[in-house]
């Protein structure tokens, strides 16, 4: 008989902090997508409660062994790192802009002070792609591109640069850079359409039919946005997804003249949108069917609905010019938003916003030693911010990481064989949808 060997394996008991941390983690990420956003804030403000507590007796207790951090200080860090990533997702969607500045400003600070436990979890893409989502929300689309740019070359997981190659797509569609969005879905659109989540494949959909409605290719513009709400329709996770598709489809309608051939229809799917948009707690798709509601009552002669939704509409751009304004004197918001940027993706000097009361800053690159103070122009601000930004000329060049989509390389196996990272990649493909601003 041969002789069995074993391997032998030992095992470090979970305290009951990092149990707790989880379970408020995953309820979190859980209640987000089904539109519980402030059931979501509040569990991620208790994870964060409780890790605090836990890592300042821990943290101290380490100290006096030689600033020896153990697997249970990584692990709660890391929990608050994503506590912190969903909390300002939920911000963003409900539109508390100040609100999720506070909270980019943390997760900053805390990547910057454990730099070697989020390295090892792509941390630095994580937060361009939350900073470009912040700069598009507060109407500086040319920060945002480059944010998105430099998530593109930080990740190396499969699904992480599917969401970031999205983001991108849609963001050079809001300042009607045709020509790089069309790059975008030439070079990846194949790979992202037969994607194993549907979320992707419904995301790339989107950015094909948005291409298409820009370039006045109505028709095929249609037939993409069906099959993108066939995929995202029926599931209460999606429903900001399935928002934004029929507020692009009530579009394409207004834009083709249909109104006069079947105005109930084109009214109820921008109705249709509004309401998932409620249930979702999505400030931006809201505000979108509103604006064509308004456009489509006025056409249909509908002065009733019509003078109701306008009073709504008002208000709602009241308070998004409100958020914006006060989002961006936010005494940190210009360092956030010039920090963690690849040279090489920016096609802008960095520096000044001009009308800013923060005056010139120093900037500190990751990858450049040296500090610059330079200036770059301001956009225009209007009530229909991020939307008044769709007609600047992109200033941010196209980036194209070395490999792509569909090779085989260890992206894949990366995709496969790690769970937890797949699994952290899934929740933020569930939100990208937010970058969509119009």
């Amino acid at each position: 008989m041969s002789k069995t060997e074993y391997q032998t394996v030992f095992y470090t008991w979970m305290p009951l902090a990092n149990l707790y941390a989880t379970t408020y983690l995953l309820s979190a990420i859980c209640n987000r997508p089904l539109g519980h956003i402030q059931t979501s804030v509040k569990f991620c403000l208790k994870g964060i409660d409780l890790i605090d507590s836990f890592l300042t007796k821990e943290i101290s207790e380490s100290a006096m062994l030689n600033h020896t951090r153990t697997e249970i200080v990584y692990s709660l860090l890391r929990h608050k790192f994503s506590l912190l990533e969903n909390l300002v997702y939920s911000n963003l969607i409900s539109c508390d802009l100040s609100v999720a500045a506070c909270h980019l400003n943390a997760i900053c600070q805390l990547f910057n002070t454990y730099k070697d436990v989020f390295n090892s979890i792509e941390g630095g893409c994580t937060i361009n792609v939350l900073l470009g989502l912040y700069a598009k929300s507060i109407g500086y689309p040319d920060y945002a591109l480059a944010h998105f740019n430099t998530a593109l070359t930080k990740t190396s997981n499969y699904d992480t640069r599917a969401v970031v190659v999205i983001h991108l797509g849609l963001s050079y569609l809001s300042v009607n850079a045709l020509e790089q969005a069309s790059n975008i879905v030439n070079t990846y659109g194949r790979h992202l359409s037969e994607h194993s989540n549907r979320v992707i494949r419904a995301g790339i959909l989107l950015v094909k039919s948005l291409l298409l409605q820009k370039q006045g290719k109505y028709e095929a513009a249609r037939e993409k946005i069906r099959e993108c709400t066939s995929i995202s329709n029926g599931s209460l996770s999606h429903n900001q997804l399935t928002a934004t598709s029929l507020n692009v489809l009530g579009a394409i309608f207004l834009q083709q003249g249909l109104l006069s051939v079947d105005a109930v229809l084109t009214t109820t799917l921008l109705k249709s949108a509004l309401v998932l948009s409620y249930r979702s707690e999505d400030f931006f798709p809201k505000l979108v069917s509103v604006n064509l509601l308004s456009v489509a009552y006025e056409k249909s002669q509908d002065p009733v609905n019509h003078g109701y939704n306008l009073t709504y509409k008002v208000s709602m751009e009241r308070d998004l010019s409100q958020a914006i304004d006060v989002a961006r004197r936010m005494p940190y918001t210009l360092t956030l938003l010039t920090s963690y940027l690849d040279p090489s993706c920016v096609g802008f000097e960095v520096g000044q916003i001009e009308g800013s009361h923060l005056g010139n800053i120093d900037v500190e690159e990751n990858s450049v030693e040296e500090r610059r103070q330079t200036k770059v122009e301001s956009f225009p601000c209007g009530n229909n911010i991020p939307a008044a930004a769709h007609s600047l000329k992109p200033v941010v060049k196209v980036h194209h990481v070395p490999h792509q989509f569909g090779s085989n390389n260890n992206d894949n196996n990366n995709s496969n064989n790690n769970d937890s990272s797949s699994n952290k990649s899934n929740s933020k493909s569930d939100a990208f949808v937010d970058a969509h601003r119009s």
